[in-house]
């Protein structure tokens, strides 16, 4: 007789969030008390990222003054895919001064 993982549920902020005006959606999950990331979709499409944990609140929700674009910038294919111009939203940082990314 083998024994049942207890699922335990967590409510999930699924509302859309933005980041530096990408669209951003928390995917509802049975397994994220075992994960240490959520799953986000990217402007509405199919293409996602998984945000560490320690940038979210409990429920999925970003946590004011968070710099995760270490994320988009691991995930720039997806990014492209979904309709999100990178260069675009990261152009302010470069304008003043900051270590041009892109090169």
């Amino acid at each position: 007789m083998s024994k049942k993982r207890k699922i335990i549920k967590i409510p999930i902020n699924t509302a859309v969030q933005t980041y530096k005006g990408i669209r951003l959606m928390c995917i509802d999950r049975d397994d994220y008390h075992v994960k240490f990331a959520k799953r986000f979709t990217i402007n509405g499409t199919n293409q996602n990222v998984w945000i560490p944990n320690k940038h979210l609140a409990p429920d999925g929700t970003l946590k004011q003054g968070e710099n995760i674009d270490y994320v988009f910038m691991k995930s720039r294919r997806q990014c492209e895919i979904a309709g999100v111009n990178l260069r675009e939203v990261w152009s302010w940082d470069i304008q003043n001064g900051d270590k041009d990314i892109w090169e």
